[in-house]
């Protein structure tokens, strides 16, 4: 017997991911350089890192791609097994950061 959603090992996929996770942490860093807008040197060198590592967004975005592709079932079904992972955060988060954001602000 053989099935067809036999999943193959992709290697490099593990490589990008965790070259883009570090890009992230680093677009991140770079922020607050940037936001000095001071035009010195730490401001130059924030807009450089951040602009090397901006990549890591599409990088994201390709492999999501990849690891979707090619697709065995139809739109309704593959909508279906995945809008509860996305849905059930979205509105959690949707709620709970405001009103954590509230709560701080009327602490502070």
């Amino acid at each position: 017997m053989t099935s067809k959603n036999i999943k193959t090992y992709l290697p490099w996929i593990d490589f990008l991911r965790i070259l883009a996770c570090f890009m992230v942490l680093i677009s991140h860093s770079c922020d607050a350089f940037v936001g000095t807008f001071d035009n010195s040197s730490t401001f130059h060198q924030g807009v450089f890192w951040g602009s090397i590592v901006r990549a890591c967004v599409p990088l994201f975005a390709m492999m999501s791609g990849i690891l979707l592709f090619p697709v065995q079932t139809d739109v309704a079904t593959f909508y279906k097994k995945r809008i509860g992972r996305i849905l059930v955060p979205l509105l959690f988060w949707s709620i709970v950061l405001p009103l954590t954001f509230f709560y701080l602000s009327e602490l502070y």
